[in-house]
């Protein structure tokens, strides 16, 4: 009789500290400090893929003539791109990490943007059937 008590016991008291540390854990993960050498690497990588999307739109528009209903499209991908090479323009000329990490994010969004614009007016040109 005594033994039995004494292992719910010690289950007792594994359960309560399994449960104490779960709880104390759990939605804390470490925030990873980025440096401005990470920052401008991951800079770095966002401004080969605008341009490898940038490459695809000239080469798509200098084969095809300009129809009206891609006009606008291109408009909207021209300030996207300007906008994108603005972010990690001065992402690459900052020193202070936060406002490079602000560019960074900047450049991400208007690359993403470009990339969406470029396959609405691949859609548009050469829709599916």
């Amino acid at each position: 009789m005594k033994t039995r008590v004494v292992v719910w016991a010690i289950v007792g008291l594994v359960v309560v500290a399994g449960v104490v540390f779960i709880l104390t854990t759990s939605g804390k993960t470490p925030a990873v400090q980025k440096t401005l050498e990470m920052i401008q690497a991951q800079g770095t990588e966002v401004a080969r893929d605008l341009d490898e999307v940038v490459q695809e739109a000239e080469s798509l528009r200098q084969n095809l003539p300009q129809s009206p209903n891609v006009a606008p499209l291109f408009a909207r991908f021209d300030s996207l791109r300007a906008t994108a090479e603005h972010a990690l323009q001065t992402l690459k000329t900052t020193e202070d990490a936060k406002q490079a990490d602000r560019d960074l994010i900047e450049g991400r969004k208007a690359t993403s943007e470009a990339r969406q614009v470029f396959k609405k007016i691949r859609r548009t040109l050469f829709p599916r059937r």
